[in-house]
């Protein structure tokens, strides 16, 4: 039984890194893909790649207060169901 919980277990902090690593690569990339653009922008003095810059800007911090929203969502979850065990524990 012991085993069997344990392997649930590493198979989900496994998931859970890997998951972490592609999420932090993907705000990585968009990241490089505004500084790339603002680069030359400000170079250039291109109106176009400085549109560009900007909508890869507002693409990350839309993506990271989605990300946010969600974890906060979780967090209220957690606390909900910690108390509510919390207050089933006392009954029994």
């Amino acid at each position: 039984m012991m085993e069997a919980m344990f392997v649930i277990i590493i198979s989900f902090l496994v998931f859970d890194v890997i998951s972490l690593c592609l999420q932090f690569l993907f705000f990585f990339f968009i990241l490089f893909k505004f500084s790339s653009a603002a680069k030359q922008a400000v170079l250039y003095g291109d109106q176009e790649s400085l549109s560009e810059a900007m909508k890869k800007m507002k693409s990350f911090f839309k993506f990271w207060g989605i990300l946010i929203i969600v974890l906060l969502g979780f967090y209220a979850l957690a606390i909900i169901s910690a108390i509510v065990a919390g207050v089933g524990a006392n009954m029994a």
